[in-house]
């Protein structure tokens, strides 16, 4: 939540660092200057149709000069229409070209920073790179609008002081009496901006789940009841977005409306009759839009603050999370994985699923994990591989080579040939992959397998899909299998070819999560991992 000002200006300091490229610079100078061309071309565009339509004009030196060059001009006035539209189309098409510009640096700076080292889950990870990448950039290319918004404003305000320094007074007194209800607003606002988020989040985290295990619900004829706690969780949502908008709306309008009735009272009073003229008239109505736009366009950044606090959230766990808690080494030992005193938390899980845990891998030996759901079989796996780091502790691994099959195999858009042998470091000639290939059955037709056919998950079933994912391993000999459900998805038969070529592998240490125990009763240890008294114990015999 927005604690002061200071923080949003802070904020934004902080996004421009992430997105430091050479080009979002030349793009926001660009704007900045371009809103200032802008501003002076309105200010020429009054002045010129107040002279046309009236000589109730201010008489300033400066303006006199312009409008005796107008007078003899009058084609000047097109120039500039032409001019301001133009400064208009491209402050726009720059705004925009920084909004993807931050949008990319963001995204890089999220896949490439944080999630080589990350402890986020897959929903985590999504929302991280697509959707909170989207809002940061919108909260800048806002902050860019501020920015454009203020300097017009500026130049308006400079205009009034020139012609009528006497109402300036006038402004800011009334502006001065304005801020302290205006702050109010902004604080009630930003507060309710912060509530309509999480309800936003956790509403569509809850249709996500339902959508996922859309198939049980289904099946269990429980979609009437789903439907309807849909339909409470987003009428809530709106409930607190309505709060929102109404706001958001009055932040946006009531600024302008204030000054501007101030203004209207003053001039009934007849305080200020005698500073009016047609061109006065002209830019104060531009300052009062300025002033409604500003407002606004605050309003929106403030409401894309809470996603800047996530991101350096993100930041902080990447600061947590030390690459050289996993470390990979090559020396001779009996051990090929271990264990020393390791924590690890999902990104903002309230409690770790690893606590102080400390244990070893035998080189050569066969291990099958079991544990009730939940317990945390498959982190465990993702920590032994390097996938996930530790936020403390450390884990040696000493594996030459590691192979890994899980319940959603890994199919890449390229050849046959490429995808068997996506990861290995072994040159296996087209003969024995296609040996390897009709060794399971791949293919109903032995006879004609063609390496450079090109595959994708959608030309293959999920049993063919899940075959070349042990076929990938069983080309690659790696020292060190790990399985993760890895079976799900095969027939009977595949599934016994599978475990005996598994069985099979000489000196390779084989880690097994699975819950058909009994395929692989070769195993010569157990890790059992359990949950007493709501902490995870792992067991090895």
């Amino acid at each position: 939540m927005v604690k002061s000002y200071k923080d949003i200006f802070l904020k934004i300091l902080y996004v421009s660092r992430i997105s430091n490229s050479i080009n979002k610079k030349f793009a926001t100078l660009l704007v900045v200057f371009l809103a200032n061309i802008s501003a002076l071309l309105d200010i020429l565009i009054i002045l010129s149709i107040a002279y046309i339509f009236s000589d109730n004009i201010s008489q300033n030196n400066l303006i006199v000069d312009y409008l005796e060059f107008f007078n003899s001009n009058k084609l000047f006035l097109a120039i500039i229409v032409i001019f301001r539209f133009s400064t208009l189309l491209f402050q726009k098409i720059y705004t925009k070209k920084i909004e993807l510009i931050v949008d990319n640096d963001i995204k890089n700076h999220l896949v490439n920073e944080v999630f080589e080292k990350n402890n986020f889950s897959i929903s985590d990870s999504l929302f991280f790179v697509n959707v909170l990448s989207q809002h940061i950039s919108f909260f800048y290319s806002s902050f860019i609008n501020f920015l454009v918004i203020l300097t017009q404003s500026l130049a308006y305000a400079i205009y009034l002081f020139i012609t009528n320094p006497k109402f300036l007074g006038y402004m800011v007194f009334i502006l001065f009496i304005l801020f302290f209800p205006i702050k109010l607003l902004f604080n009630l606002a930003r507060n309710s901006m912060h509530e309509s988020y999480l309800a936003s989040k956790e509403a569509n985290n809850f249709i996500q789940n339902i959508i996922e295990n859309i198939f049980l619900i289904k099946l269990h004829g429980k979609g009437d009841q789903e439907i309807l706690k849909i339909v409470e969780s987003l009428s809530e949502r709106k409930n607190y977005l309505y709060k929102n908008e109404i706001y958001g709306s009055l932040t946006a309008v009531l600024p302008s409306f204030l000054v501007f009735l101030i203004f209207s009272v003053l001039v009934l009073s007849e305080s200020i009759l005698k500073f009016i003229t047609i061109d006065f008239l002209g830019i104060i109505l531009r300052l009062f839009q300025s002033i409604s736009s500003l407002a606004n366009t605050f309003s929106r950044i403030i409401n894309s603050y809470v996603h800047i606090e996530e991101l350096e959230k993100i930041d902080v766990n990447k600061q947590k999370i030390n690459s050289n808690n996993f470390v990979s080494q090559l020396e001779d030992s009996k051990n090929i994985i271990e264990l020393n005193e390791v924590n690890f938390k999902y990104f903002n899980a309230e409690i770790e699923t690893f606590s102080n845990t400390t244990f070893s891998i035998q080189r050569g030996l066969h291990y099958v994990v079991t544990g009730p759901n939940g317990s945390g079989k498959s982190t465990l796996l993702a920590l032994l591989t390097g996938v996930l780091i530790p936020e403390s502790g450390i884990i040696i691994n000493r594996s030459k080579k590691t192979g890994y099959v899980g319940p959603s195999p890994l199919i890449i858009d390229g050849s046959l040939r490429e995808n068997l042998l996506f990861g290995s470091n072994k040159n296996l000639d087209d003969n024995e992959l296609i040996d390897l290939i009709n060794e399971f059955s791949l293919f109903e037709d032995k006879t004609d397998v063609n390496l450079d056919a090109i595959i994708d998950n959608k030309s293959l079933s999920s049993g063919q899909m899940q075959k070349i994912s042990f076929l990938r391993v069983f080309a690659s000999k790696p020292d060190l299998l790990i399985l993760d459900e890895s079976t799900s998805n095969l027939d009977s038969d595949s599934k016994y070819k599978i475990v005996k070529k598994i069985k099979s592998l000489k000196n390779t240490t084989i880690i097994n999560s699975t819950h058909e125990p009994e395929l692989f009763d070769f195993h010569n240890k157990k890790i059992k991992l359990d949950i007493i008294k709501n902490k995870r114990q792992i067991f090895i015999d």
